[in-house]
């Protein structure tokens, strides 16, 4: 295994520990602190920002390798047009949650 492919598989194993640990000491707070209810609204509110959280990562690093070929190959124009279009995509996706509220 290469290192890199190592070290890649790291940050994100790193990420995803501190995440799990986030939920756990939010929900830790939430159950002691305010009660059950508060604890039922914070799981159901959860998936959807679990699904926001993975179209941001998927937008965002599919836009980074648009826009790093794009500028690679010295196409400012088409690197400006790359992310537009990804911040485009993931507020139509962030906002599209909101309109069914």
């Amino acid at each position: 295994m290469g290192p890199l492919l190592l070290w890649s598989c790291a940050q994100t194993t790193a990420a995803v520990g501190a995440y799990g640990v986030y939920a756990l000491t939010k929900a830790w707070f939430v159950g002691h602190g305010v009660g059950d209810a508060a604890m039922a609204a914070v799981n159901l509110a959860a998936p959807l920002l679990l699904l926001l959280g993975a179209v941001s990562t998927a937008v965002g690093a599919g836009g980074a390798s648009l826009i790093s070929r794009a500028l690679g190959t010295g196409d400012r124009e088409a690197a400006a047009r790359a992310a537009g279009n990804s911040f485009t995509l993931f507020w139509l996706c962030a906002a599209t949650p909101l309109r069914s509220v």
